[in-house]
């Protein structure tokens, strides 16, 4: 089924997500927010811009896209809006009949006469109309937005957005924020006066208590990405603590973090760093654990470069592991188990116990035609 057509020339560099979709877990809804490259200013320019779409009946037909974010800088002089440029990073949520979507845009804050800094903005609707607003800034000079962010709600329903801005008097430091619509943004962690070309980090919720997951380097190991979890119970203030890592093996650009009955799952796709010590595992890297017990495995047990682009992780409600991924065809060893495409991988369950329990045998689930999942 086709959700949107004539999507056009789209920004395809490395590291943006252009496309999130989301369940309401209330009613079985879904949604699906996308970029789109359309014609501005009676069709002189083309800017990217963030649509929904919605489903009833489980996919089967959607709605006609709409556009959320802005094709002009609302200010206050009709005559003199700036376009909004440089528009990306979806990300969608749902729940009780609300629709939430988040994404970054160089329409922030005014920096000068003609210039606005990159920003990041919150749009939520119920049906009739989206509010939109723009995010708080995080630090003391923490203006300009580095195109990173990620959106979750809570057990209730409550939204925030986790995202990551950039001091505009000193380039190297980043800071992560969290933000609750119509509350006060927080400041999760900085980098200090650290080099972080791809920050990346990942927004869920344990319940109704925040977790973000960070990929950032640190002073300590200023050639690696390092992992860390933030914890709080209230999203008032966050904890850190260390992530294991897999040898050498640092990751690239994408994350994704999931929560079921009180336990985590990080997956990151990854590269190798450095000419010894490398990972054992093979991609994406799959962390697992709770409170401050963690390990580290891999969708495969052999060292594969590149594996996990795009990496979209979930947790069933009994804990049991979910990723899907993107390979662009990297595994060529003789025992290569992923060609390129989509490959899910499915933590093996209990078989016997199944079997026992349906009467009926058990089998991989088809991501494609060209591509089934992995049992680990």
């Amino acid at each position: 089924m086709t959700v949107a057509d004539g999507l056009g020339e789209l920004d395809l560099q490395t590291g943006r997500h252009l496309v999130s979709l989301a369940r309401d877990a209330s009613d079985g809804r879904l949604g699906v927010a996308f970029m789109k490259h359309e014609p501005f200013c009676s069709g002189t320019n083309k800017e990217d811009t963030v649509h929904v779409s919605f489903s009833t009946d489980q996919g089967a037909t959607w709605s006609a896209p709409e556009r959320v974010s802005e094709a002009r800088y609302l200010g206050t002089d009709p005559a003199s809006r700036v376009e909004v440029c440089n528009t990306t990073m979806p990300r969608m949520a749902l729940h009780g009949g609300k629709a939430h979507v988040a994404w970054a845009a160089a329409a922030g804050e005014q920096e000068n006469d003609v210039n606005f800094f990159h920003g990041y903005f919150h749009a939520v609707s119920s049906g009739s109309g989206w509010t939109v607003s723009l995010l708080p800034r995080v630090g003391a000079n923490g203006a300009k937005g580095a195109g990173v962010l990620d959106l979750a709600v809570d057990a209730s329903g409550a939204p925030a957005v986790a995202y990551v801005m950039q001091d505009t008097a000193n380039s190297n430091t980043r800071s992560v924020g969290f933000f609750r619509p119509g509350g006060a943004a927080v400041k999760v962690t900085d980098t200090g006066n650290t080099q972080n070309d791809n920050p990346r980090l990942s927004l869920a919720f344990d319940g109704s208590k925040p977790r973000v997951a960070t990929q950032l380097v640190r002073p300590a190991k200023p050639d690696f990405m390092t992992y860390e979890l933030f914890e709080s119970d209230d999203g008032a203030a966050f904890t850190g603590r260390a992530l294991p890592t897999d040898g050498n093996d640092s990751g690239l650009f994408y994350l994704d973090l999931a929560y079921a009955g009180g336990k985590g799952l990080l997956a990151h796709d990854f590269g190798t760093s450095g000419a010894t010590a490398p990972g054992a595992a093979g991609g994406p890297k799959l962390l697992r654990g709770q409170g401050s017990s963690w390990t580290i495995t891999g969708a495969d047990t052999l060292d594969r470069q590149l594996l996990g682009e795009f990496t979209a992780a979930a947790l069933t409600a009994d804990g049991k592991a979910l990723v899907a991924f993107f390979t662009d065809g990297a595994d060529a060893s003789p025992a290569a188990r992923f060609g390129p495409g989509l490959v899910l991988y499915r933590e093996r369950c209990d078989i016997a116990a199944s079997r026992r329990a349906s009467r009926t045998p058990t089998s991989s689930l088809p991501v494609s035609s060209a591509r089934t999942s992995v049992q680990k």
